[in-house]
């Protein structure tokens, strides 16, 4: 399973937004079922973030989104955020990964 997220703050909080999905990031690394969580940047609007997220299953991406630090995050991204973030849900169809740079 595949979930996106487009998140989009204010340019004053571009910094701290950062910061504080760096640290989803690294939560969800010890996660149970999460297989991927990948953070980037805009390159023209420092305020503009895309996550891919993978998980094995529903059950982990639920368990995910249930976590102490997501609510955290979403709490206080939510007087940040210049419009809702927009998620996407999908299923693969096809797929490769060669090694990838850090």
């Amino acid at each position: 399973m595949v979930v996106t997220a487009m998140i989009r703050v204010k340019p004053e909080a571009a910094v701290p937004a950062e910061e504080r999905l760096g640290e989803l990031v690294r939560a969800a690394a010890s996660e149970e079922g999460v297989l991927v969580y990948s953070l980037h940047k805009d390159r023209k609007n420092p305020g503009v973030f895309f996550v891919y997220e993978r998980y094995a299953d529903r059950e982990a991406f639920e368990r995910h989104g249930s976590m102490a630090h997501v609510q955290e995050f979403f709490k206080w991204v939510g007087s940040h955020l210049l419009q809702q973030p927009e998620l996407t849900v999908y299923e693969e169809v096809a797929s490769f990964v060669k090694g990838m740079p850090d």
